[in-house]
């Protein structure tokens, strides 16, 4: 009885020791003592580690494991050098790191419409609006996150341009350039808008405008999310004399002049917290411009230019997203070739893709409310390229609405959409391959009450 006794105080005491050894095996964090990247067969590893947000050394607690790797998956993902990332810790104090690189070289065919968007081009289905040329992208050229651009163009616009750009050049992975040099000449160009449209004016003969440009920018990014940007560019524009004349458009240089030299001084910052950037769900972006422009060293414009955008996932397959964009100009009224506003690229209200509405200054916005019918579905796909093989794909659909407004000191003929509210709403359906390559189909209507289907690819907002 008296062993039973000693072997029962014995237990009290050692019982809590053991608790206490067990607690010390399984600790709630560790400290991070090595990490293993596998996959980058041409990116150099320190590029990968860059946009880690863990390195050696840091101590890392259990329950922040998926926040990090997950951030870190995303930051590797929107360097677009790679397919598919994979980021996750062992037992053992150890981060792995698997990717799949993207094809960096890609000598892509052009074959693309010289009008405002595609579905402007539909309308007329015309071959000769067409450009076709070779457009030489090689991608992490030196295994650093750096591009090197080839692109030689014929059709409706001869084209001959080279683009290079390194993000980082210091040991710290802070400072980064680019430099752009080109060459281009057309047949044929816009020289003002009327009725809302864009009035053509050709000569099948000879080229009536060509184009000399060329840039450097310097880039500062300390922190993972802000970015800076310093550009100091150039281009000089040349006409035909009757592009300028009194019955076409003397404004399109300003003055009647046949000629344009163009020097641009710009800063801008960029705050990116989108978790994908190509096709953003979650997170925030603000882009803040100031430049000024100087005109034939005799005239100079202050401009600021800004964007912001937020995106919210309620739940796992619901999202909202909203956005407003806008320019400002001291100078109330610019050369036309510069004075582009809506209806270009990606800047117009949806509802109005075959209008141009032209200012010294701009503001609109874009609202979306987004289901996802398919997230992020993983398929292995035979006889492909490898890096392609596993193929993701998420497919929205939902309703968006629209709004803008431009501001003209111009007296353009029978132009009726600047100075007045615009409006446009419907529905979209988009399409996303490998989470950046989008394919977007839109119901839409605008104040006109004009209804249209309408074709892009790129995220709207």
């Amino acid at each position: 009885m008296k062993k039973i006794y000693t072997a029962f105080f014995l237990s009290l005491i050692l019982i809590p020791k053991l608790s206490i050894a067990s607690k010390a095996d399984y600790p709630d964090y560790f400290i991070i003592e090595k990490i293993l990247v596998f996959g980058n067969n041409k990116t150099k590893e320190d590029i990968v580690l860059r946009e880690l947000t863990l390195s050696v050394g840091d101590t890392l607690f259990i329950s922040d494991i998926e926040k990090e790797t997950s951030q870190s998956k995303k930051q590797l993902l929107n360097t677009f050098l790679f397919t598919e990332v994979n980021v996750y810790t062992d037992s053992i104090s150890r981060l792995y790191v698997e990717l799949t690189e993207d094809w960096y070289i890609w000598p892509i065919p052009i074959v693309k419409f010289a009008d405002r968007n595609f579905n402007t081009w539909w309308k007329t289905k015309d071959l000769n609006r067409l450009d076709y040329g070779i457009n030489l992208m090689w991608y992490n050229h030196s295994g650093r996150n750096d591009l090197l651009t080839i692109n030689l163009q014929a059709g409706y616009t001869n084209k001959f341009a080279v683009f290079y750009s390194r993000p980082f050049i210091d040991k710290k992975k802070t400072i980064g350039y680019s430099l752009l040099l080109g060459y281009s000449a057309n047949r044929e160009v816009w020289i003002k808008p009327e009725n809302d449209k864009l009035v053509f004016f050709s000569n099948s003969n000879n080229f009536i405008i060509s184009r000399y440009f060329s840039g450097i920018e310097f880039t500062y990014r300390k922190k993972f999310f802000t970015k800076h940007f310093l550009s100091l560019t150039h281009s000089f524009v040349q006409v035909a004399d009757t592009i300028v004349s009194q019955n076409e458009n003397p404004k399109f240089l300003m003055d009647g002049k046949k000629s344009q030299n163009l020097v641009q001084l710009t800063y801008n910052i960029v705050i990116d917290k989108r978790d994908i950037r190509g096709y953003a769900l979650n997170g925030t972006y603000a882009n803040f411009a100031l430049g000024i422009d100087f005109f034939n060293q005799s005239q100079y414009n202050l401009k600021a230019i800004s964007k912001i955008a937020f995106y919210h996932q309620y739940k796992k397959r619901l999202n909202f997203s909203t956005g407003l964009t806008g320019r400002a100009n001291s100078m109330n009224s610019l050369p036309y070739n510069n004075i582009q506003s809506l209806g270009y690229e990606n800047r117009f209200v949806r509802g109005y893709e075959y209008y141009v509405i032209d200012g010294n200054a701009y503001i609109f916005g874009r609202n979306n409310l987004k289901y996802a019918i398919i997230k992020d579905y993983k398929s292995e796909i035979n006889h492909i390229l490898k890096n392609y093989s596993k193929l993701t794909f998420s497919m929205y659909v939902g309703p968006f609405y629209d709004l803008g407004y431009v501001r003209s000191n111009e007296n353009y003929l029978n132009n009726s959409l600047p100075n007045t509210l615009l409006q446009g709403y419907g529905i979209g359906i988009d399409f996303v391959f490998y989470y950046d390559r989008i394919l977007r189909l839109e119901m839409s209507q605008n104040k006109e009450n004009q209804r249209g289907l309408y074709l892009h690819f790129y995220s709207p907002i």
